[in-house]
């Protein structure tokens, strides 16, 4: 009996020991403050070049060349708080990072986007992808007016689990306040500057236009058939004797489709004395060069 007793008060002991190690562990740990943050719409993203220091000469070096991408982003920009990364007793790396949520106005509960990791400069910048090829369907079928509210919270733990497991110790901030973003109108603005309301004398005509917002496809639709893609300026061809109508339409990185004037034109026959002239100068000048041949073969 007395050995049992004895052996009951060891373990209460030894697990007493390891709560108040885990409780001081756990104290150890900086709780961070709330997260400070802004969120903009930019029309591309430059992805800065990434960098190493050369272990041989101590020289910071270009490991990755940065880029642009050609797309709507959504850039999340936070102001770093002073902490410096370290390992603990286990060899765990114990850094800074932020939770970010995201929901729009059909939404009722947050989206979760992930971790993001605290950088080593003042300011931490994530973008993300907006439009078409967005991957959250959150970010997927924008349109101008659409409203979207970011919260965020910090968290000073192991990178090596998920801000939410329960089997490693951390200290969570609380939550920030909520930044709300309005979708800007980024319709783009056609122009339809060839043809104009004219006549032409010719079945080939030239289609120019301009585009004042950021667009990636171009389509024309002639005398209301179906749209045709074009890269850019073109020629209509093969045009029927008589009136036509053409619209351009342009469409951006969110869906968004603009749309030209519809300009209305007619292609006509050349006129028929027009023609007879130019048909005698043809003859002129083809027999004006049968002579010039002719005469220098009789002086050879």
């Amino acid at each position: 009996m007395r050995k049992s007793v004895t052996l009951l008060l060891i373990t209460v002991l030894s697990v007493s020991s390891l709560v108040m190690v885990g409780c001081a562990f756990a104290q150890s740990i900086p709780k961070p403050s709330v997260p400070d943050f802004t969120v903009k719409f930019v029309d591309f993203y430059d992805v800065p070049p990434t960098y190493e220091v050369d272990p041989d000469t101590g020289d910071t070096v270009i490991t990755k060349e940065g880029f642009r991408i050609d797309w709507y982003h959504i850039v999340v920009t936070i102001k770093n708080q002073p902490f410096t990364p370290y390992n603990d007793a286990n060899g765990n790396l114990i850094g800074l990072y932020y939770s970010l949520f995201v929901k729009d106005d059909s939404e009722q509960y947050w989206s979760d986007f992930g971790v993001i990791f605290s950088s080593d400069s003042e300011y931490t910048e994530r973008a993300y992808i907006c439009g078409r090829q967005a991957g959250s369907y959150v970010l997927r079928y924008l349109k101008p007016g659409d409203k979207l509210y970011f919260q965020m919270q910090a968290a000073i733990g192991t990178t090596e689990l998920s801000l939410f497991d329960n089997n490693f110790i951390s200290e969570v901030s609380g939550w920030s306040e909520i930044q709300t973003l309005t979708i800007p109108d980024t319709t783009p603005i056609v122009m339809l500057l060839s043809p104009q309301n004219e006549t032409f004398s010719t079945s080939d005509v030239p289609l120019n236009f301009a585009v004042g917002n950021s667009a990636f496809q171009f389509m024309y639709s002639l005398d209301g058939g179906e749209n045709a893609t074009v890269a850019g300026n073109a020629t209509l061809t093969g045009l029927a004797y008589g009136y036509h109508n053409v619209t351009v339409y342009a469409i951006d990185k969110l869906g968004n489709i603009g749309a030209s004037e519809t300009i209305y034109f007619n292609v006509e026959k050349p006129p028929t004395a027009l023609i007879a002239f130019v048909v005698i100068i043809v003859a002129v000048v083809s027999v004006g060069l049968g002579l010039i041949a002719y005469f220098k073969k009789r002086k050879h």
